[in-house]
């Protein structure tokens, strides 16, 4: 297996860093941030691949985005943990207006700025 393609899966599961990356992280880390190490005709390679995948529901697909453009009825991909470690709230869960608004307040009271993943 690649180099690329064995950095790209430890990303994805958290294995390379202290949290997992999304699937555009991952790219982006092996395509900008590290592209001297990685031969960029095979990080090309497995965009593709995995651009074709999620469009067939094979792959794990979820962004990342900050509270302010959360919205209704969007999907947590992650659970959402604080910088402390503390689950703040699972992953699956379904946002409504309230769900929403106390992830502001939460950020307001630790004084973080969360990053939250969802569904694609």
């Amino acid at each position: 297996m690649d180099l690329a393609v064995s950095d790209y899966l430890e990303l994805i599961y958290g294995l390379y860093a202290e949290r997992r990356y999304s699937t555009s992280e991952a790219l982006e880390y092996l395509s900008e941030t590290a592209k001297e190490r990685y031969n960029q005709e095979v990080v090309a390679a497995l965009a593709e691949v995995v651009e074709e995948l999620s469009q067939e529901g094979e792959t794990l697909s979820d962004s990342t985005i900050f509270s302010d453009q959360l919205r209704q009825n969007m999907i947590l991909s992650r659970d959402l943990i604080s910088n402390d470690g503390i689950m703040l709230l699972s992953e699956g869960q379904q946002l409504d207006d309230t769900a929403i608004e106390r992830i502001r307040e939460m950020e307001f009271n630790l004084q973080e700025s969360f990053k939250i993943y969802v569904k694609q």
